[in-house]
């Protein structure tokens, strides 16, 4: 079985504070990485329920933005985990 995950990777934050976001993939306990091109200040992350904190401006927005990411993610994964195929997590990433 696969897992997706919102990560913001507070091991690559920017000279401004922002931490680059990203959607990571897990299969056969291999990870994957993709970013999704939003920075974000770690105060405004949370990491707990995978979402933009309100005290940022547009979280609405960005939060259902990213909920669209996942969405299409699960769909690709569960695309490739129905038919026979072997698959690796970066099969999923290029959908």
């Amino acid at each position: 079985m696969s897992s997706i995950k919102l990560v913001l990777r507070k091991d690559k934050i920017k000279s401004n504070g922002e931490a680059p976001l990203f959607l990571r993939i897990t299969k056969d306990r291999k990870s994957k990485y993709k970013a999704l091109g939003i920075p974000l200040e770690p105060k405004h992350w949370d990491e707990k329920r995978e979402i933009v904190k309100s005290s940022y401006t547009n979280s609405a927005r960005l939060n259902n933005l990213l909920r669209q990411k996942i969405n299409e993610a699960t769909q690709a994964l569960i695309e490739l985990e129905s038919s026979s195929q072997q698959f690796r997590g970066a099969d999923i990433l290029q959908r």
